[in-house]
Order: C-alpha cells, then sequence, then structure tokens
C-alpha cells in the first residue's frame, strides 16, 4: 500500500516537472524564434522598420556586443530593480552633409593653393578640401542614444499624514529615460513623447 502511495507520487511529480519544464522550453523557442526573425531581417536589410530582439538580462550581461553593453550601462545609471525593466533601446545616427562651392578661376591662384584638412572628434568631424576652382565641405556627424523603459510604484495625490498612506494604493507608473551620449546635440525633454498601447 505504501509503495503504491509512493509509486503515484513520483509520477505525479515527475508529471508535473515535465509540464513546468515543457512550459518554459516553450517560451525559449518562442523567444529563440523571434531573435532569429530579427537577425534575419538585420542581415538581409529588406525593410525600414528595426526588429525588436527578445532577452531577459542575465543573457545581456553574457554578451560582448558594444551596443549592448552600453545598454547596461544606461540601465544601472537609472537605479532600477531588473524586475522593473520593461525594455532597451539603442538607436543610431549618422548625418552626412557635402557642400561644394564652384570658385571662378582667377590667374594667380592656378595650381599653387590646395588645402586637404579634417577636424573633429568622436562625435563629429569636418573635411575641408581646397583648390584653386572649388571649396569642398563634408561634414559628418554621430547621434547615439540610449533609451530605458521601467515601471515603478508610487503614491498618487499621497497624504501628508504616513499613517494613511499606510493604507494608500501604490499606482504602478511607466517611466522613461533617455539619454543622448553626443555631446553636441542638445536633448529636448519637453519635446518627447512616449505612447504606451494597452
Amino acid at each position: 500500500m505504501k509503495t503504491r502511495i509512493i509509486i503515484w507520487l513520483v509520477m505525479l511529480l515527475l508529471v508535473l516537472g515535465s509540464v513546468t519544464m515543457c512550459s518554459h522550453m516553450q517560451s525559449e523557442l518562442s523567444r529563440t524564434t523571434s531573435n532569429y526573425a530579427a537577425l534575419q531581417e538585420e542581415y538581409h536589410q529588406a525593410t525600414t522598420d528595426a526588429m525588436a530582439f527578445k532577452h531577459d538580462l542575465v543573457t545581456l550581461r553574457q554578451s560582448n556586443d558594444s551596443t549592448i553593453k552600453e545598454l547596461l550601462k544606461a540601465r544601472d545609471e537609472v537605479k532600477v530593480k531588473d524586475k522593473r525593466i520593461q525594455s532597451l533601446l539603442g538607436h543610431k545616427d549618422y548625418i552626412y552633409v557635402t557642400d561644394t562651392l564652384v570658385l571662378p578661376v582667377v590667374e594667380t591662384l592656378k595650381e599653387e593653393m590646395m588645402i586637404d584638412t579634417t577636424v573633429g572628434d568622436k562625435w563629429y568631424s569636418t573635411h575641408l578640401q581646397l583648390d584653386s576652382s572649388s571649396i569642398q565641405l563634408s561634414t559628418e556627424m554621430k547621434s547615439d542614444l540610449n533609451v530605458v523603459t521601467y515601471q515603478t510604484k508610487e503614491y498618487i495625490n499621497p497624504s501628508p499624514c504616513w499613517f494613511k498612506r499606510l493604507f494608500q494604493r501604490k499606482h504602478t507608473i511607466t517611466r522613461v529615460h533617455v539619454k543622448q551620449l553626443n555631446p553636441y546635440i542638445i536633448q529636448d525633454s519637453s519635446q518627447t513623447m512616449f505612447i504606451q498601447i494597452d
């Protein structure tokens, strides 16, 4: 009688363990399929839309990608628990502008004067090329934006009395931390809007 009960309990534990393992494997398969589609899209560059990768923070910490390391650094600046993080976004833009000014031919400057120089740093560079007939100015600028979306629990209209606050409900508020890494770009957060669709 006792052996039958033990056998049934062992079988029940095996079934529950396999169901739990199956649901975990199904979520891993879904995440892997989504990441595979995102990588394929990134490789083929067939569309202007960016694909979203699905990762957990443990996997991200093991990554050696420079963009992911910058995003994790931005996440550390926010000082929020891992379970409160909703999404991380890294966005890079490159701006190239070239202007050419054609000069009238002057007899005294035929071949004597030529300037070819580049001025800049990590975030911008300006290339100036001057010869006897034209001036060419090429400017390149890099924009690097990190966005961390997270949730906090806060009181809305908190009571001044601490005892009433014990019974007051905290509301979940979604916050977005945007950091522009380029020091030459001024970020106007009053003109930035994020809308979450429920």
